[in-house]
């Protein structure tokens, strides 16, 4: 009787919580919610990825001069495609090695390229792999955001601004594209990125899900 007495004493003290109070603790709606928001906003990410990748190969295969010449057009975009992979692979703590942002010659089809090195364990590379494949999606996004919302309002004044405007706009949107490599090496740590991100969206009840259906309700 008192081991039992001392028992109870010891895991009320310690605050420890029993498999039938966990059941009450955790939400497995806004768990699921949370998992299937990380999902939609991955795939919403990837498929623009995909789109603009399609069109680049679409018009590289069918007007390959053409498509040659939009690319050296839009040489700003593939500088800030490749900026952004290097940006996000040192911010993430992997080791750039190597960065050309624009080749002129480029017999492989790469306009340009970065190269780098994961490092820590195996979460940290898992996330370094994904963070830096998607980085052209997430900067070019964030990019023409802040072009969009903060810039264009003072480059309206005279017809060379508008044009400089679009232009940088355009040539960003279009290199928000996923390469072959990109997609193999997002692969390798996409898993463990949904799992952290599904968490972390549970903890900050982040419902996406819930939103859409309350949108589609009005």
């Amino acid at each position: 009787m008192n081991d039992r007495f001392l028992l109870h004493n010891c895991i009320s003290t310690l605050n420890i919580i029993t498999p039938n109070e966990v059941n009450t603790k955790i939400n497995y709606t806004l768990l699921l919610h949370s998992l299937i928001s990380v999902i939609i906003i991955l795939l919403l990410g990837i498929c623009l990825g995909f789109f603009f990748s399609f069109i680049r190969n679409f018009a590289a295969k069918h007007n390959p001069m053409g498509a040659n010449l939009i690319n050296y057009i839009t040489f700003l975009g593939v500088m800030h495609h490749e900026l952004s992979h290097a940006l996000l692979a040192f911010l993430s703590g992997a080791k750039v090695t190597d960065v050309k942002l624009f080749r002129i010659h480029h017999n492989d089809g790469a306009l340009g390229y970065v190269a780098y090195a994961p490092k820590g364990n195996f979460i940290l590379q898992s996330i370094q792999k994904v963070v830096t494949s998607i980085a052209p999606i997430i900067c070019g996004f964030l990019s023409s955001y802040l072009l969009w919302f903060y810039i264009r309002p003072m480059a309206m004044e005279n017809i060379w601004s508008i044009c400089l405007f679009y232009y940088v706009l355009i040539s960003i949107v279009l290199h928000m594209s996923l390469s072959k490599q990109d997609i193999k090496v997002m692969k390798g740590g996409l898993l463990v990125v949904i799992v952290l991100m599904a968490i972390l969206f549970y903890f900050l009840k982040l419902d996406l899900v819930t939103l859409i259906q309350n949108y589609t309700a009005n």
